[in-house]
């Protein structure tokens, strides 16, 4: 059973999209029914291939997803911050893990068994209905990537992302600047966006002569978030 004595992680959960719109008593209902991790820096939540046990949202941190591909190859996936889901398919009776989650700060995420949410949806249904939504987000997001490493232009597909994780892990910095305190390097954000290390390193170094971004060993500084929106959302057609 868990207890939040934090008052800050049960607002987390109350404004994530796994729990948004439940109803009080239906929240203690959640969160009696779970289980709270601490996990150091660089500390694994789970490994791909293992047992898909439980589910987990994370209170406070920053979780890294990653897959070995079938030739041996390590992928960057995506960056998990607070009020944000992953493994849903332990409830969903999928055997293994289809990834690897890490902590790259300090962080407590809150965890459901399997069956446990499996009963939590049939008594909560609104918490099934944004599991439902979540899971759709998730497919479409996918969708979406295939769809801009067809047709999208490189810088365009590295805006979009940047924004994104403004969206989920940025802090607010001065001047209306957007801070990520992330440890990916430049090879994984090629990944994330199907690319070149050198186009990636190509268009920050653009970037931050425009004055847009300040590059640190942990951090992109987003100085100009709205010149990098101009760029994910503009026109094509």
């Amino acid at each position: 059973m868990a207890i939040l004595k934090n008052p800050q992680d049960r607002h987390t959960l109350e404004q994530s999209l796994f729990c948004r719109g439940l109803s009080t008593s239906d929240l203690d209902l959640v969160i009696a029914q779970a289980h709270t991790l601490k996990l150091r820096k660089g500390a694994v939540l789970f490994h791909q291939a293992d047992s898909a046990s439980s589910t987990y949202l994370v209170l406070s941190g920053q979780l890294k997803l990653t897959q070995v591909t079938a030739d041996g190859a390590r992928t960057f996936l995506r960056i998990l911050g607070p009020g944000q889901l992953l493994a849903l398919i332990s409830a969903l009776e999928i055997s293994t893990y289809p990834a690897t989650a890490k902590a790259e700060r300090p962080s407590v995420v809150m965890g459901w068994e399997g069956k446990t949410l499996d009963q939590l949806f049939l008594e909560v249904p609104g918490l099934a209905r944004n599991g439902l939504r979540i899971l759709y987000g998730r497919l479409r997001e996918m969708q979406e990537r295939f769809g801009e490493l067809a047709a999208e232009r490189t810088e365009r597909r590295l805006a979009r992302a940047l924004s994104k994780l403004a969206l989920q892990v940025g802090r607010p910095g001065l001047n209306g600047a957007i801070v990520l305190e992330l440890t990916l390097s430049r090879e994984e954000l090629a990944e994330m966006i199907g690319t070149t290390l050198f186009s990636v390193s190509r268009i920050l170094n653009q970037w931050k002569k425009n004055g847009w971004v300040l590059l640190g060993r942990q951090s992109i500084t987003l100085t100009e978030p709205d010149a990098l929106h101009r760029i994910a959302e503009e026109d094509v057609g």
